[in-house]
């Protein structure tokens, strides 16, 4: 009995060294002492505070109540913070490993010298994780105090279950029956390091009486199981059908799969997976119901969505039904509703709550906040902050901060930084530059300029179809215009510049000119041509009265012109040519006067000229011939209206054929009729009557036979050549000496 005792004993000790042998053992990763918190600041306008690269002094602060108490851990932070949001890691610098979390524990957050921030924030069950720091040991005792699992890939599966007795070899006689096996505990931690080439005889405990010498029946030999092949180095071994064989996946700190590896992990070939990538247990890609979703808690929330696509930590967050979305950045679209929209940029469509087929590009583009907001459609917003509140249909706005304000407006257009930032509700706008529209509130408004002013280049009035140009404008013209409206064209048979009032029943004016900046300055009208510099034309169709030209001037107490024509020239000048009648409602006044018609005797070589006949009276002349009856007289009828338009008469009578002495005028005009008397009977008689014009204008207007010339005259002739004067001397530069260079050329 003794024998079998000691038997009993030695294959309780193999058995328990060997089962040992491959026991797993965890590694637990080092608690970080730190908190994650994410923020949101803004004014107290409610507007999304954004530190444009100045950081904020932020202190965090740990109290065990929620008011009042001091703090236990406290940590000052600088802080970037953009459209609201910050995110930091609390006991970066000063570690909370060592605090005391037992909850309650309430946060408080001071921004600069503000006051602390109410209320307190209480911390919740991922914060109270940092007093598990310790769930890495086993009464205070870490992993290296145990035995951890057998790595040997020579070593068959089989192993964690003992070696078998007929896997002993040599077996002692009378210990080959197999009985008496059981198993202790193995505490031998030099087990692991030999087990690979066979427990050595040394090394088992409770060796009975007579094989103490381990000279003969002693030990076992080597591990020859047929299922353990060749390894490779570094290379975990796969079950090839009949053995343990080199596989695929390569570890040398970094894993391989398919190839030696050069990061943490390496893949050779495709992957496939049917269920989630995460990161930290977080889900970081996700494909299911035609969806892809790539970022953690990106598209955490969808239920029944389809054909979305969401990159980036917390894109589509909340966004559970609605389809065919794409959002790209860390936020986007993170409480969408909406159907069919873009959103690329952090915090893009952040709030979007039923807007559909919007595009945001750029940082909080369209971030429609604060919440409520988001309701608008079809809005196309690029830049950051464009199109802050998103809450109008169908508006392009391109450029950061473009439609940054507008909340309702419609139908709007705004390219360049910040252009119609401040409009929040106009519609139908058009605004192109840098800051154009700023502080334009209207709708219906068209701005182009690289400015806010709100007297831009361009300017127009949709509703009014006006528009306005705030600078010189050309067309067709190489380099700067130098007018406010300057056209060139070089194209022959088409007028340069060509205006038309196709309307019905009114004087609308097709062209019109104004330049009054001053009595006695401006010219409304300026026309320069190589044949002719003005042409009037007018085609009746009527019976009504119609004006090829018509020229006006009235008022001041100086002299007016209606019609002033110059002209010069080595060749024939007429300052005027009218083919047709011509009428002067006033006086007329001429150096010389001639009648010219084509020479009765040679018309088609010479011209007839005659003289005017002149008088310093307003004098009328009446002419005929007389033939004297028996009593060698006769009375000679004039017009009805003849004394109404005459007076101040004179007389002439010539006698033809013969003398007549003693003719005269036996009875003056009476009646508008007159006697001549004291001839012979049937003499002819060649009569002239004279009268001066005593109708109501001549009354009104007679004529000055002398005149001083006035001051402004003095010194000016109407013919300078003949006194021999310079033509500067020439009365017209008298009333206009600005007409110089005109006359020069």
């Amino acid at each position: 009995m003794k024998t079998k005792s000691k038997e009993k004993i030695l294959i309780i000790a193999i058995g328990f060294l060997l089962i040992l042998a491959v026991l797993p053992v965890t590694a637990y990763a080092t608690v970080p002492g730190t908190i994650n918190y994410q923020g949101y600041l803004a004014d107290s306008n409610g507007d999304a505070i954004d530190t444009d690269g100045t950081p904020l002094s932020i202190t965090f602060s740990l109290y065990t109540v929620s008011t009042g108490g001091t703090a236990f851990w406290s940590e000052t932070l600088s802080v970037e913070v953009f459209g609201g949001v910050y995110n930091v890691i609390l006991g970066k610098t000063d570690s909370l490993l060592n605090e005391d979390l037992t909850p309650p524990c309430y946060l408080g957050v001071k921004v600069g010298s503000d006051p602390e921030m109410t209320p307190r924030q209480e911390l919740t069950s991922t914060a109270y994780s940092i007093s598990a720091d310790d769930a890495d040991t086993l009464d205070g005792l870490d992993s290296t105090a145990f035995i951890s699992t057998e790595t040997d890939p020579t070593v068959p599966a089989s192993i964690k279950d003992g070696i078998a007795w007929t896997e002993v070899s040599s077996r002692p006689a009378g210990l080959d029956d197999g009985d008496d096996v059981g198993i202790t505990s193995e505490s031998d931690p030099t087990v692991l390091a030999s087990v690979k080439d066979g427990v050595s005889w040394n090394e088992l405990s409770g060796i009975p009486g007579g094989f103490a010498d381990g000279v003969d029946n002693t030990g076992i030999t080597s591990e020859s199981d047929p299922q353990v092949g060749t390894i490779s180095n570094n290379y975990v071994p796969k079950w090839n059908g009949s053995a343990l064989v080199t596989g695929s996946i390569y570890d040398n700190g970094n894993i391989g799969i398919g190839k030696t590896p050069s990061y943490k992990l390496d893949v050779s070939g495709d992957i496939n997976s049917d269920g989630v990538y995460k990161i930290s247990g977080n889900t970081a890609l996700k494909s299911e119901n035609f969806n892809t979703f790539l970022g953690v808690t990106a598209g955490y929330s969808n239920s029944s969505g389809n054909y979305n696509t969401f990159a980036g930590y917390g894109a589509g967050y909340n966004n559970t039904t609605t389809s065919y979305n794409t959002f790209m950045g860390t936020g986007s679209g993170q409480y969408n509703a909406g159907y069919s929209n873009t959103f690329m940029g952090h915090d893009s469509g952040y709030f979007n709550s039923s807007g559909y087929q919007n595009t945001f590009i750029g940082k909080s583009a369209g971030m429609a906040y604060p919440s409520g907001y988001g309701t608008g459609s079809n809005n196309t917003c690029v830049g950051s902050y464009a199109g802050w509140y998103n809450k109008g249909i169908q508006n392009t706005f391109i450029g950061s901060y473009a439609g940054r304000s507008n909340n309702s407006g419609t139908y709007n257009t705004y390219i360049g930084y910040q252009s119609g930032y401040g409009n929040t509700s106009g519609s139908s706008n058009v605004f192109l530059g840098y800051q154009v529209g700023y502080n334009e509130y209207g709708s219906n408004k068209l701005y182009i300029d690289n400015s806010n002013t709100s007297s831009p280049l361009i300017w127009g009035d949709f509703s009014s179809n006006l528009l306005n140009f705030n600078g010189d404008v050309g067309i067709g013209i190489a380099g700067t215009p130098t007018h406010k409206l300057e056209v060139n064209s070089n194209t022959s048979g088409n007028s340069v510049l060509y205006s038309k009032y196709t309307g019905s029943n009114s004087d609308t004016i097709a062209v019109e000119g104004y330049s009054r900046p001053a009595d006695y300055y401006g010219i409304g009208g300026q026309f320069t041509g190589g044949y002719k510099g003005v042409v009037g034309i007018v085609s009746p169709t009527g019976s009504s009265t119609y004006y090829g030209v018509r020229s006006e001037v009235s008022g001041g107490s100086g002299t007016n012109y209606g019609v002033y024509s110059y002209v010069s020239g080595s060749g024939t000048n007429w300052a005027g040519w009218f083919n047709g009648n011509v009428y002067v409602h006033g006086n007329l006044s001429k150096d010389s006067g001639t009648f010219k018609i084509d020479h009765p005797l040679n018309p088609g070589n010479k011209y007839l000229y005659h003289s005017l006949v002149e008088s310093p009276d307003m004098k009328n002349i009446y002419d005929g011939v007389a033939v004297l009856d028996e009593n060698g007289e006769a009375l000679i009828e004039l017009p009805e209206w003849f004394e109404a338009l005459n007076k101040d008469f004179r007389y002439q009578l010539t006698p033809i054929g013969g003398p007549g002495p003693d003719l005269y005028i036996a009875q003056e005009i009476s009646d508008n009729r007159f006697q001549i008397a004291g001839g012979n009977p049937g003499m002819k008689v060649s009569w002239q009557v004279t009268g001066i014009r005593q109708d109501a204008y001549a009354k009104a207007h007679p004529i000055s036979v002398e005149e001083d010339k006035s001051q402004k005259e003095r010194g000016y002739y109407l013919y300078p050549e003949l006194y021999g004067q310079p033509k500067e001397k020439g009365i017209e530069f008298a009333h206009r000496p600005l007409d110089k260079e005109r006359v020069d050329q």
